[in-house]
C-alpha cells in the first residue's frame, strides 16, 4: 500500500526492492574493503535481507553510485 511518494518512486513494491537490493549487494561484494564500516555492516545485513524499505533501497542506490 502506497503510503507516501517515495514509495511508487522507488521502483515498485516490496518483492521488487527486495529483489534489487539482493541484486545491488551482490554487485558490491568485491568492493567492500573499500567502504566504511557503516556500509559494509548495511550491505552484510542487506544481502539476503526479507524486507527492504524505500529508504534503505535509496540508500543501497547511493553506494552503488558511488562504487561502481
Amino acid at each position: 500500500m502506497a503510503y507516501h511518494q517515495l514509495t511508487t518512486e522507488s521502483g515498485g513494491d516490496e518483492n521488487s526492492r527486495i529483489n534489487e537490493a539482493r541484486e545491488i549487494c551482490r554487485m558490491l561484494e568485491e568492493f567492500t574493503e573499500q567502504m566504511s564500516e557503516k556500509e559494509q555492516s548495511f550491505i552484510g545485513d542487506m544481502t539476503d535481507c526479507d524486507y527492504c524499505t524505500t529508504k534503505q533501497l535509496f540508500w543501497l542506490r547511493d553506494i552503488k553510485d558511488r562504487y561502481l
